[in-house]
């Protein structure tokens, strides 16, 4: 019939297919699905039979719209590899399966390999129309390039997301983004996150603005010790580009609160830190905390950190694996105590919290500390 009905879309059936698929003898990987972003909100290991993995990355332009989906699941081995590409002057199209065949191995990121811009000596009809079924009829045509070597002819209807637009932008070491742009977010309103992070005598500001998650809205997360201090801050706002506003976090509350922790910074190894010197907690710190980890700074030296301190109960989402400026290569443990009385719990210890490429792309919003909200 054409390229885009019987290419795109067979792959595209096929694919869902295998989703919906249940077979015997299981291995393990993970399972997840986004139809508005490019990473999956949640995942959770499914049980397959092959022996693959699979990562199906879509990304859809129509009529000045942007779309990106993510899915996640056992590969169907006949779509590994597969590359669907359909192109209009007002639609674009592109699909991609990637597979990896270790347990739990498809822990990659949306990926779509970059556009063969090389004329083929095709030369299709090129006409859009939207609120009709009717044909489409134009002079117009347009050189087809790399793959694409059928002409397509598609009439339908589509159902698209909502979308609203919010700002979106990073710096990793100063309170204000040097380049802005306008992003659409499938959910209603937008995001400001504001960090400071002090470690070892260097301090780093650092602003993010993006889509709003509501499970964030108005986090405080607040970790002290004397050679490292992390503040973090999330503030939210309906409307569309609503999220212009500039680094923003509460000051601190230096109220003592009555809890003591130990207090301790060595670097350059993951032994845990022995000291018997204390620190007086303040404000929202209600509980102690261990970290030790490997972290890289913004100057790209990279070190190894093990520390004691105080800490409040949203700190788990700007420990370092959450920081903007601080970039966590390996988490070692992460222990907090509710009480003085050093009763305590590993929250971290071989799991992944929210990082920053997690901020980013919306990806494990569900930290695995979340127990402690």
């Amino acid at each position: 019939m054409n390229a885009f009905s019987t290419t795109t879309l067979s792959v595209l059936c096929a694919v869902l297919a295998s989703v919906f698929s249940h077979y015997s003898n299981p291995k393990t990987c993970l399972s997840g699905l986004s139809t508005t972003s490019p990473t999956c909100l949640e995942e959770s290991e499914t049980d397959c039979t092959g022996d693959q993995c699979m990562i199906v990355s879509q990304y859809i332009y129509i009529y000045g719209k942007e779309y990106r989906a993510i899915l996640k699941d056992c590969a169907d081995e006949a779509l590994c590899g597969a590359f669907g590409s359909a192109t209009q002057s007002d639609v674009l199209f592109r699909g991609f399966v990637n597979c990896c065949k270790e347990k739990n191995c498809n822990t990659g990121h949306f990926y779509i390999p970059e556009d063969d811009r090389t004329p083929n000596g095709v030369i299709c009809p090129d006409c859009f129309m939207d609120g009709t079924l009717e044909e489409c009829v134009s002079n117009k045509t347009r050189a087809c390039t790399g793959s694409e070597k059928k002409c397509f002819d598609y009439r339908g209807r589509v159902q698209l997301p909502v979308f609203s637009d919010c700002y979106s932008c990073l710096s990793k070491t100063s309170t204000t983004c040097d380049k802005v742009i306008v992003i659409p977010c499938p959910q209603k309103g937008c995001m400001i996150i504001s960090q400071y992070v002090y470690i070892n005598g260097a301090e780093y500001y650092s602003i993010l603005k993006g889509c709003a998650i509501s499970q964030f809205c108005g986090a405080l997360g607040s970790a002290t010790q004397d050679k490292v201090k992390v503040r973090g801050y999330v503030k939210c706002c309906p409307g569309e580009l609503c999220n212009n506003g500039s680094f923003y976090i509460p000051e601190d509350d230096p109220t003592p609160n009555g809890l003591v922790c130990p207090n301790c910074f060595i670097n350059g190894t993951l032994k845990e830190c022995v000291s018997t010197k204390k620190i007086n907690c303040t404000g929202i710190e209600d509980r102690c905390f261990e970290y030790r980890g490997t972290d890289k700074l913004p100057d790209d030296s990279v070190g190894n950190y093990s520390f004691k301190g105080c800490m409040n109960s949203f700190a788990c989402k700007y420990n370092f694996n959450a920081s903007i400026a601080v970039e966590e290569i390996q988490g070692d443990a992460m222990n907090w105590t509710q009480t003085i009385r050093d009763i305590s719990r590993n929250i971290a210890k071989g799991s992944v919290c929210l990082s920053l490429e997690d901020i980013m792309t919306k990806k494990n919003w569900l930290c695995s500390c979340g127990t402690l909200l």
